[in-house]
């Protein structure tokens, strides 16, 4: 099957495979530790930006979901921004608001100037079927084909080979004051 593009309509679905993908992910257990509808707060805005922007895909049976910021857009508009930490403050307080800063600073001073495609989110509720690389393969077509890098932050050891075998190669350890540790992983455009 063949990844397709992520419509308004298809946005509750999406979020929902986000959620069970990231439910042991490092980051995302830090920031909301009991999930809930912070977390699904999180998915939402995230995912909704990215069917505004036009890059977000599906894997052909849904059970995998990227969402990109082209070059030069910023993933989250203030819109978005001011959506999550009102989800985050009326969830977490202070504490939660405090966890969000510290992991926007150091996501942020890590991120790279050059243009590139920023892969914000990737998720695949079943791991090693397939739907990851596939959600994925749109834009990395179109990376390589336009001559774009491309960069995202992997938030779990376990997923590096997996972007290492998308071309992805690691630039540096992003440390989130009082949280997990995360790995910027850039990626030069491929020859087809």
């Amino acid at each position: 099957m063949a990844a397709r593009l992520v419509a308004r309509n298809d946005v509750p679905d999406a979020v929902d495979t986000l959620l069970r993908a990231f439910s042991e992910d490092p980051l995302t257990v830090w920031l909301y530790p009991d999930g809930g509808e912070a977390a699904r707060s999180w998915f939402e805005v995230g995912v909704r930006a990215g069917v505004r922007r036009g890059h977000t895909y599906r894997s052909g049976d849904g059970g995998a979901v990227a969402v990109w910021a082209p070059p030069s857009v910023n993933n989250l508009d203030r819109n978005d921004g001011a959506a999550l930490q009102a989800a985050m403050a009326e969830h977490y307080g202070d504490a939660g608001l405090a966890r969000l800063a510290a992991a926007a600073q150091a996501t942020g001073a890590a991120h790279p100037h050059e243009p590139h495609f920023y892969l914000f989110l990737l998720g695949a509720a079943e791991r090693g079927r397939g739907g990851g690389a596939e959600a994925i393969a749109p834009v990395l077509r179109a990376c390589d084909e336009q001559g774009w890098p491309a960069y995202l932050e992997s938030s779990s050891p376990l997923n590096v080979s997996f972007y290492e075998r998308q071309g992805f190669t690691p630039t540096r350890p992003i440390e989130i004051d009082g949280g997990p540790t995360l790995l910027g992983m850039w990626r030069d455009p491929q020859p087809r």
